[in-house]
């Protein structure tokens, strides 16, 4: 409920304040299980994601967040999940899964921190857990770029790339599925 009221309130603020536009939005919305994966350059980047997107998107976010108890309370309300980016977090994975196995949207920024010049734009900023949570989660990926500066009027735009199908990888060697997808993934959002 409260992600609806934040959804209907934020809207026109985030619109009037940035003129932000969406771009190639799917007309075919998948119906179950899919994750929104984008690239990481504000900490308004997952406003600009539930704007552009028609469904609820629980998004998995650092621990850190939490640690100011009104903000984590806050996050909780709104499906936002931590992570320990530090470590191997079992935990986080395990409840993304749940979610994809709810048929619900995940949200994920691959590269888990923001990058915010070109220069940092690397492949090996991003984690291959992406892969191994949508094929344990039989999710497909929406990859998303976020384009432009962020600030007030300036005009960044979020623009949705072509829906990455995980069964097209299924049938490759073990070695090579998770780095195939995620390859995929950056190559999508960056291109």
């Amino acid at each position: 409920m409260l992600y609806k009221v934040l959804k209907v309130i934020v809207r026109p603020v985030l619109k009037i304040l940035t003129l932000y536009k969406i771009e190639n939005m799917p007309e075919n919305i998948p119906s179950g299980r899919v994750i929104i994966c984008a690239n990481h350059k504000s900490l308004i980047d997952p406003f600009f994601l539930i704007m552009g997107f028609k469904r609820q998107i629980k998004f998995i976010a650092k621990k850190e967040l939490f640690k100011f108890k009104p903000l984590g309370c806050f996050l909780k309300t709104v499906g936002t999940f931590p992570v320990d980016r530090k470590n191997n977090d079992i935990d986080a994975v395990k409840k993304s899964i749940e979610i994809l196995k709810n048929e619900d949207v995940l949200g994920i920024f691959p590269e888990g921190t923001r990058i915010k010049t070109k220069q940092e734009i690397k492949r090996e900023n991003f984690n291959n857990g992406i892969a191994m949570i949508a094929l344990r989660g039989n999710s497909d990926i929406i990859p998303v770029e976020i384009i432009g500066k962020i600030g007030f009027f300036t005009r960044p735009k979020i623009i949705f790339k072509d829906i990455i199908h995980i069964d097209k990888f299924k049938n490759l060697p073990k070695k090579e599925i998770y780095s195939t997808i995620v390859d995929e993934v950056f190559n999508k959002i960056y291109n």
